[in-house]
């Protein structure tokens, strides 16, 4: 594991390791994903901090290019990109090895990222087209949800890495990515 976390720390060429390591992962434009609401408050405000790993959808990769000119401009460290459209060197699992922490809005991802048993901060979407799950099941009603007008995101990230809002271990063991114990009864039940 430890070669595995050097080599993906090297692929996105991070600085200080001694940091702890965000993954901000929206969903895209078409599913009201936040990049365009929350990108510039994250690389500013987190930056400070920790190292931020913006991991776009690869439908909005586009937008990597512009927003790295603006870091530059701004002279923001600490944050940098992975490119979603590369799954030969950039797979989701290679990023959820180095990150301490999720932050996204609406996406699958944040399932896929309950396998790691580390915290995730759902991000303020406004999105209503959500399947109904049972509220053991969805990260959406147990992760802390991060609101632009009263929460400080920072703070938010430092309680989350303490003590997530929600037990990490028992939102694995319900979800219905979990291969191991009632998964098809899981989807079944949802799917009903």
């Amino acid at each position: 594991m430890y070669e595995l976390r050097e080599g993906e720390l090297k692929r996105l060429k991070i600085k200080d390791t001694f940091r702890k390591n965000i993954l901000y992962a929206p969903t895209w434009e078409f599913g009201n994903g936040t990049f365009e609401k929350y990108g510039k408050k994250f690389a500013k405000e987190i930056s400070r901090e920790f190292n931020l790993i913006i991991r776009l959808h690869s439908n909005d990769m586009k937008l990597a290019k512009e927003f790295k000119k603006w870091l530059k401009r701004n002279l923001i460290e600490n944050v940098y990109f992975s490119n979603s459209k590369d799954i030969i060197n950039a797979d989701t699992l290679n990023d959820f090895v180095i990150s301490d922490l999720m932050i996204s809005d609406m996406s699958s991802v944040v399932y896929e990222f309950l396998v790691t048993k580390k915290p995730v901060i759902i991000a303020k979407h406004g999105y209503q087209k959500i399947i109904k799950m049972p509220d053991n099941m969805n990260i959406m009603k147990n992760a802390s949800i991060f609101d632009d007008k009263k929460d400080d995101i920072v703070e938010l990230i430092k309680k989350n890495l303490l003590k997530p809002t929600y037990n990490v271990e028992e939102m694995f063991e319900n979800c219905f990515y979990n291969s191991i114990d009632g998964s098809i009864e899981n989807i079944r039940s949802l799917v009903k």
